[in-house]
């Protein structure tokens, strides 16, 4: 085992000092199973998966999230309604993210898009262009800010009559797999000419 545990070691070391369990239930060394930390999978068939009943420590069957952002329970092939142990749902799914609804205002020359966060989304995805048509996922395009916030500013958008904004927005699940759906919303300058009497 690593000399490393906690969270250092969710990032770095091979396996972690702090799990301990027959190789016939837990696969020991942390490693990308899905998510953003690495974990210890549960192996198929082990006895340590739905040991959890629904409703007991933390498990809430199709609500709850394992460590990598997956559905606690309720998924396909589960055998039930229990969670299993650790970081780890050997069945889990997926939920699918959301695109949320954006609204844009201005605060003096700063353009803020804000957003209700849908519940099936761990953070949200902000681009901005200036091709009102612009595609988000094609290569060449800015990289996406990501928030767990509602709201974002973008600051000194407003206020250049020559130059017009556009925003997209997309959900994130907490396994990483975003929405389909993209949002687009704008910010439009323009200037006044005034006319003749």
């Amino acid at each position: 085992a690593s000399a490393n545990s906690g969270c250092a070691a969710l990032f770095t070391a091979a396996n972690d000092a702090s799990i301990s369990g027959a190789a016939s239930n837990i696969d020991l060394t942390l490693q990308n199973n899905g998510g953003r930390t690495l974990t210890h999978a549960i192996i198929q068939g082990g006895d340590l998966h739905n040991q959890i009943p629904d409703g007991v420590n933390g498990c809430t069957a199709g609500v709850k999230l394992d460590q990598r952002g997956y559905t606690r329970a309720g998924g396909f092939g589960e055998g039930g309604s229990s969670c299993d142990v650790g970081a780890y749902e050997l069945y889990a799914t997926c939920n699918p993210a959301v695109a949320p609804a954006p609204a844009t205002a201005i605060s003096g020359l700063d353009a803020v898009i804000s957003w209700t966060q849908p519940a099936e989304n761990y953070s949200t995805e902000l681009w901005r262009s200036q091709d009102p048509y612009f595609d988000p996922l094609v290569p060449g395009n800015r990289t996406p800010r990501n928030t767990l916030d509602e709201a974002y500013t973008f600051y000194g958008d407003v206020g250049d009559a020559g130059t017009n904004r556009f925003y997209a927005i997309r959900g994130l699940a907490g396994c990483g797999v975003a929405s389909s759906a993209v949002a687009h919303v704008g910010e439009f300058d323009f200037t006044l000419t005034a006319g003749t009497p």
